[in-house]
């Protein structure tokens, strides 16, 4: 795949190679914040033909200025994102990641202080819809526990190819073990959930219902869309935070996986038993 990260481009015949597989839903726990570099081969068809406009006679000054301007614009758009998102696109079923900062202080660290939610308003799809708040209460009045201070998104071209985002933050406990996961935050006044809990939901074809009390969140349920009687109860923590308690299934490869190269070069993908853990 060439040097690390390896180009997105890459990601147009994985995403093929998956659904040709029958791979229903795909979550990205990966961030893509800045747009990537243009690479010397995506210019070298324009690079090409200037080469051989050079060799032929006559004005061709009008033509070598075309294609120029060809090779200057893949600075601005590269052509690797743009295959990326295109094949999110045609996937349809991709939940891409975003994390966000639960301090003050990882936001000052960060450097976006001045734009804390860039990338929020392009994930509005996402958000968890009408969460259940006692009389008077809005979302902002609940404690930082349950807040975040600001986010980093995708750039706004991969994250407007997908209806659906979630974050993939995990908080360790004070011993540095990760024992639960966040499932929902409130971030700029709106519920916004994890990857965990979208992905799942979806899977599942639920929506997310979240029902606040006086000190935070009590209870987290996924609906059936097609029969609301369907409820699935998610057990939460008594701190009223909205995590739950993470139950490890075993030692690494517990669950089944395959490489980035085997999705890419479509090898072995169908001997994989692929469902729920």
């Amino acid at each position: 795949f060439g040097r690390w990260p390896f180009p997105r481009k890459h990601y147009q015949t994985v995403l093929a190679n998956l659904k040709k597989n029958g791979v229903k839903w795909i979550g990205f726990d990966a961030i893509f914040s800045e747009s990537e570099h243009t690479q010397l081969s995506d210019a070298s068809t324009h690079l090409k033909k200037i080469t051989e406009l050079t060799k032929t006679q006559g004005n061709q000054k009008k033509e070598i200025k075309n294609t120029l301007e060809k090779i200057q614009d893949l600075s601005k758009l590269s052509p690797g994102d743009k295959s990326f998102a295109d094949a999110i696109s045609e996937f349809e079923n991709v939940v891409l990641g975003y994390f966000y900062f639960k301090s003050p202080f990882e936001l000052q660290e960060s450097g976006r202080q001045d734009t804390p939610f860039l990338g929020l308003d392009d994930m509005e799809s996402s958000e968890v819809p009408i969460p259940l708040l006692p009389e008077g209460r809005e979302l902002n009045s609940y404690p930082s526990a349950l807040k975040a201070y600001g986010l980093t998104s995708n750039i706004p071209q991969i994250t407007k190819a997908s209806e659906h985002a979630a974050f993939f933050n995990n908080e360790p406990d004070s011993d540095a073990i990760v024992r639960q996961a966040t499932l929902v935050r409130i971030i700029n006044n709106r519920l916004m959930p994890s990857l965990s809990l979208k992905v799942a939901a979806e899977i599942l074809n639920s929506d997310i219902l979240v029902e606040f009390d006086k000190q935070g969140i009590q209870a987290i349920d996924l609906i059936d869309r097609d029969d609301e009687t369907k409820v699935l109860k998610i057990p939460t923590d008594p701190t009223s935070r909205g995590r739950l308690l993470i139950n490890y299934r075993g030692p690494k490869e517990t669950v089944p996986y395959f490489s980035f190269a085997d999705a890419y070069n479509n090898r072995g993908i169908a001997l994989y038993n692929l469902k729920m853990y």
